[in-house]
């Protein structure tokens, strides 16, 4: 799966080899992360059914938080939803400001 979202990191999102390679390998450290991603790959929105909930946020949830960030922000604060939920969840409340 790791190489799937590469190929879309680097192909069709421009990332470059390393960086793609780096998101790659959290991204599909969890399987429901991973295909979560992929979906939104393959719709190219979030509006699908059902949708993966950590800790009460969505894909969708976070990027209504803020409009600004991209697809790959939105799954590695999935991600890290997982890794560090205390965190990532004070961030989100505080409006999730992209610097």
């Amino acid at each position: 799966m790791s190489e799937e979202i590469v190929k879309c990191l680097t192909d069709e999102l421009k990332y470059s080899t390393g960086d793609a390679e780096y998101y790659a390998k959290q991204l599909a450290e969890y399987d429901d992360i991973a295909n979560e991603f992929l979906t939104w790959r393959k719709n190219q929105n979030y509006d699908y059914s059902p949708a993966l909930e950590i800790d009460g946020w969505t894909a969708k949830k976070i990027y209504e938080r803020n409009r600004n960030i991209d697809a790959v922000t939105v799954f590695m604060t999935m991600y890290w939803l997982r890794v560090d939920p205390d965190y990532v969840k004070s961030e989100l409340e505080t409006g999730f400001a992209v610097k």
